[in-house]
Formats: C-alpha cells, sequence, structure tokens
C-alpha cells in the first residue's frame, strides 16, 4: 500500500554498496585541513524516480509484490495521527507500544523532493559511474538475504 502524492527522489540512499568510486574521490579532497572537510555532498546519479517506483523497484528485486493499492493521503495521515496522539497515550498506562507508523514517517513518504550532485560533481570532480538501474540490482544482491523464500517457489504475494 502507498499513500496520497506521488513523490520523486533522485536516488533515495542506495548505500555505499552502488557509489564506492565516490568515496574514494571524495576521500582525498575532503582531508583533515582541506577547505572541503566537513561540507555535506549529496551522491546520486541524477536519475529522479518517482519514491514509490523505486519502492517496488526494489521490492519486486527481492521477491516481493509491488504496491499497487493507493490509499489517500489524508486518511493515512488521519490514522497516524489517531494512533500517535490518541491511541498510543490512552493505553501507555497499561501496554507500551512501539512502531514505525508515525505521522513523521508518514509526511516523509509523501514529500516531493529531490537531491542534486552539482556540488559533488563541481567541487569534488565526481562523475556517476553506475545508472539507477544497475545501482538497484547491486543494492537488491546486497540485500539477498532479505529476499522473499516464497518468491523462489512462485508463492510470492502482491501488497
Amino acid at each position: 500500500m502507498r499513500a496520497g502524492r506521488v513523490t520523486h527522489c533522485c536516488c533515495p540512499v542506495l548505500l555505499a554498496v552502488a557509489f564506492p568510486p565516490a568515496f574514494f574521490q571524495a576521500a582525498d579532497k575532503l582531508s583533515p585541513g582541506s577547505n572541503l572537510a566537513g561540507q555535506a555532498f549529496f551522491i546520486t546519479n541524477q536519475q529522479p524516480v518517482p519514491f514509490w517506483g523505486f519502492t517496488g523497484d526494489m521490492l519486486q528485486g527481492l521477491g516481493y509484490g509491488r504496491p499497487r493499492i493507493k490509499l489517500p493521503y489524508l486518511l493515512i495521515l488521519f490514522v497516524a495521527m489517531l494512533f500517535e496522539y490518541v491511541i498510543r497515550p490512552l493505553l501507555a498506562p497499561i501496554k507500551q507500544l512501539s512502531t514505525d507508523f508515525t505521522v513523521f514517517r508518514v509526511q516523509i513518504v509523501t514529500r516531493q523532493r529531490a537531491f542534486s550532485c552539482e556540488k559533488a560533481k563541481k567541487l569534488l570532480g565526481y562523475v556517476p559511474a553506475v545508472s539507477l538501474d544497475d545501482a538497484i540490482k547491486r543494492t537488491v544482491k546486497h540485500f539477498e538475504h532479505l529476499r522473499n523464500p516464497d518468491a523462489a517457489l512462485g508463492k510470492g504475494k502482491a501488497a
């Protein structure tokens, strides 16, 4: 399932698995005493993709179904607020509930954002060496231990 608005991001964190050359390029120029030391850089491959499209690619690569049910943003936000600000506090004296389903998380996955690596290109000489498709394949391979065990048997179900 997914909530509301379509978001875009230019390569949401694809781990160091996909971008090791960027770290080696940066190491020389970010050493202590450098005028670049301490600065933040986004390392992307500059291929914007919808957040849920990217998430679907990752899930599909791991043998899970792509999200296919779209729920209204305000409904999901209301349910998250109800749970976080009413239900959890009411149940707190009896039972402590822990969850990743929070108002903040709902807002994060429904925001439109894009990251630019122009600063890294200009100051570090960074050149994207991996396409988004290759990065996804490498990342999925790295997380092979999270693969859907039913996918090999043809029992994988779509969300």
